[in-house]
């Protein structure tokens, strides 16, 4: 006697948004993405303007506080990846901006719009 047996795999919604979308700063010479699968934050710099690119994310919560992921060794050479973990469900929020990475000054009026991931 043969069988046919069958497996059902699902995606869970957080594994279905793994990834959010890239975000700008207000000129256009930085940009950021959040990963959600394995909580990496990338940062590109796209502009020779001297100045450095840097994502900055958020989780949500009273005492949230931000965290930053710098790209400062130039532009247009690919992205930095920092690696963050963060537990399942957690809610991130995140810009890109620009800033002057030896003193590690964020430039707030310079960030993007924001955008919303889960991990």
């Amino acid at each position: 006697m043969t069988g046919v047996f069958a497996i059902s795999v699902g995606l869970s919604g957080s594994a279905a948004a793994a990834e959010g979308v890239w975000v700008y700063d207000t000129t256009y010479s930085a940009e950021a993405k959040f990963f959600a699968y394995g909580e990496h934050f990338r940062v590109t710099d796209v502009s020779a303007d001297h100045h450095s690119a840097v994502g900055r994310w958020r989780q949500t919560g009273p005492d949230a506080q931000y965290h930053y992921c710098w790209d400062a060794n130039g532009a247009n050479n690919g992205y930095n990846d920092c690696n963050y973990g963060l537990p399942e469900g957690t809610y991130v929020y995140y810009q890109a901006c620009i800033g002057e990475y030896a003193t590690r000054d964020v430039w707030t009026s310079t960030c993007g719009t924001t955008d919303l991931t889960v991990t």
